[in-house]
């Protein structure tokens, strides 16, 4: 639909189809600009999400985990000390070891157990109740895992359903709009019935969607657990593969052998066999005989005892040969984990490469946005505002299902995390770059030859327009000395300076290689009164016909008039640039770029990156100075041209590039709309 087919209605029609025409117009401007937005990275959604707990933990393992470690505690405090007393009434005084005739005796005194049952073995046993609780807390981590598994899994679906009914939301304002219009524009008979269709059916699959993510969340309590707070960004992360491969397996078994190592090295000890005791008492004797009196004194000994036979030997070897049994079937347990984690990996990887082909297939649409953009101010007669806004709906369709696989690798993660007891959340994961991400894109500075012919034919509004959706930071302007174009040329320049635009006068007269006199000629064009910020040089020696012959007296002509022209610029405080193909010298090439501000280099016909990058490596140590200018009739596409841009900076440094020319590029921009276009229908 355009408005071709409007003539042939009445002019109150033909008012109220423009009138709808310019609404359509300003509902694709402002969601425009909400399609491009793009995200920013916060991991801490993702890790709020892993180790969310569940209140209603399990007490009893808690209770059972915190008896070991009292009962640790108790064998620390118990240093093998008793204290005893004892009390003997003789009914038949008779004498007894010490040959003594007493009527009584009373012993008090302090035994200290240093061996078995004793200090010693109580430090062993404190050290084995110790393991055992640092085992168990390992069981416990893996157990409360599995516990708030579901719960977390939930929490995720809950949240990227918030997220998806969120762009739902903005998809049905457009699509309601796009309808309504639609609608109108088929009673006048201006959209055919199958385009109307189409539309409505966008209506319907959005009203399933809605069914689908708000029944999931409203099926959960009211007051399930939810973690929100950072759903604004939700970035994408790659797992930590080598963690997967081999420092998991590594750091299971190790901790766990090192635990069960303690206890055998503590319950096999040696210490646990042999008695040693020691004693101190204070006796006391009622003696028979008054004659000698009652009788006191302190006495001290040593007991020590071992059993027979001694089996210590044969009990490590026992437990020993257990240790082993037990370490064959953990390492066989850790191998069945490993080989299923190695499997979520493997889908989590698959999920990621789809993430990554849904956001390069966003990338294209926005280029066709933008060509969208630059039609509507172009061209608003052949602008068809219908198609525009299907073209956003388009892009927030891939926005949701960009939002679905990342919901798909952060259950993935969940799972992972799940299966690996010992490790952390952030020892799972690791940030994951987009290809061509806005931040690198944003990185590369655009400029534009911009011909006489082009101020002519283009208002100074159009260009500065088209320079904006092109996300262009300077221009290359030619000027002569042609007086017609005075005042458009002038209200251009002081458009550009209005929108901070920087704006290079390019100087384009190969004669002047002859004629000299580059200062004459700069003031007969009146760069003073003219708003820019350098002067460019864009003569071509190498054009002429016997180049060959002369190239070395034509580059000395034409180092003398860049001289000038630097002496000329240094007086209005002005930059100075020049346009040279590949195949100047080399070793004056390091000269000339030695006294410019900038080179762009003509990359021109060959636009093989090897071959580019092979020509400008000897420069690559001043590459801030250097710019690369490319032709649109070497590429496809826009989007071809870009992918250049990319693959010469990522080898040699260059992040200034130069499109040969604006009209060139605009008409790329047209082929490319027209073709698509052309293939919708």
């Amino acid at each position: 639909m355009s408005h071709a087919g409007v003539a042939q209605t009445s002019d109150s029609l033909n008012q109220r189809i423009d009138n709808a025409i310019q609404n359509l117009q300003t509902v694709w401007t402002q969601n425009n600009a909400f399609a491009v937005k793009g995200d920013t990275v916060n991991d801490r959604l993702l890790h709020s999400l892993l180790n969310y707990q569940v209140e209603n933990t399990n007490q009893s393992d808690v209770y059972a985990n915190q008896l070991n470690r009292l009962k640790a505690q108790l064998y620390h405090k118990d240093w093998g000390l008793r204290a005893g007393v004892g009390y003997l009434e003789n009914l038949d005084p008779a004498p007894d070891d010490d040959n003594l005739f007493y009527f009584r005796r009373i012993q008090a005194g302090l035994t200290w157990d240093i061996l078995k049952s004793g200090f010693v073995s109580h430090r062993y046993k404190e050290k084995v109740l110790t393991a055992e609780a640092d085992l168990y807390a390992q069981e416990l981590s893996r157990d409360k895992k599995r516990e708030d598994y579901l719960s977390r899994w939930h929490s995720v679906i809950f949240m990227f359903n918030q997220i998806k009914v969120d762009i739902l939301n903005n998809r049905q304002n457009i699509v309601s709009t796009q309808l309504d219009y639609a609608r109108e524009f088929h009673r006048t008979k201006l959209l055919k019935k199958e385009e109307l269709i189409a539309i409505e059916a966008k209506m319907a699959e959005i009203g399933a969607m809605f069914n689908i993510y708000e029944t999931y969340n409203d099926q959960l309590p009211p007051d399930y657990p939810t973690v929100v707070s950072y759903a604004d960004n939700i970035p994408v992360f790659d797992i930590n593969y080598g963690l997967l491969l081999n420092d998991f397996k590594q750091y299971a078994s190790d901790t766990v052998l090192r635990l069960t190592s303690d206890m055998l090295k503590y319950q096999t000890s040696v210490i646990h066999d042999i008695q040693l005791r020691t004693f101190l008492r204070y006796n006391w004797y009622d003696i028979v005989n008054t004659a000698i009196g009652n009788r006191s004194f302190f006495s001290f000994g040593l007991n020590a005892s071992i059993p027979i036979p001694f089996n210590h030997k044969l009990k490590q070897d026992i437990a020993r040969t257990q240790f082993e049994l037990d370490k064959f079937k953990g390492e066989e347990a850790l191998n069945d984990i490993q080989k299923d984690l190695i499997n979520d990996a493997y889908e989590y990887r698959y999920k990621l490469k789809q993430y990554v082909n849904f956001y390069e297939k966003r990338t294209k649409f926005l280029e066709l946005l933008r060509q969208e953009s630059v039609l509507l101010k172009l061209d608003p007669l052949d602008f068809n505002p219908i198609k525009a806004l299907g073209l956003i709906d388009d892009i927030l369709k891939i926005d949701i299902e960009l939002v679905e696989l990342n919901q798909n690798m952060y259950l993935k993660i969940l799972k992972l995390y799940t299966k690996l007891p010992y490790i952390k959340s952030r020892e799972l994961v690791k940030p994951f770059e987009m290809p061509d991400s806005e931040h690198r894109e944003n990185d590369i500075n655009r400029s534009f030859y911009v011909w006489s012919s082009s101020i002519k034919k283009y208002s100074s509004e159009f260009i500065t327009e088209y320079l904006k959706y092109n996300d262009a930071d300077e221009l290359v302007v030619s000027i002569n000395k042609d007086t017609n174009l005075d005042s458009s040329r002038r209200a251009l320049f002081d458009a550009l300076e209005q929108q901070k635009y920087t704006v290079h006068l390019m100087i384009g007269r190969n004669k002047l290689i002859h004629e000299g006199n580059m200062t004459g000629y700069l003031n007969e064009l009146g760069l003073d009164s003219i708003n820019c910020s350098g002067i460019h040089l864009d003569i071509e020696p190498h054009t002429f016909d016997d180049w060959s012959e002369n190239k070395v007296d034509y580059l000395k002509k034409y180092q003398e008039l860049l001289d000038e022209t630097i002496q000329f610029a240094a007086k209005g405080n002005k930059t100075v640039s020049i346009s040279v193909p590949l195949h100047y010298p080399e070793q004056e090439m390091q000269t000339i770029i030695s006294k410019v501000d900038k080179v762009y280099f003509m990359c021109y016909e060959n636009v093989k990156t090897d071959f580019i990058v092979r020509k400008l490596s000897p420069y690559a140590g001043m590459a801030d100075k250097l710019c690369i200018a490319l032709r649109t009739e070497d590429f496809k596409s826009r989007i071809e041209m870009e992918q250049k841009f990319d693959d010469i900076r990522s080898q040699i440094g260059v992040s200034a590039f130069c499109l040969h020319d604006l009209e060139s590029v605009y008409q790329l921009d047209l082929k490319n709309v027209n073709q698509r276009r052309h293939e919708e229908h």
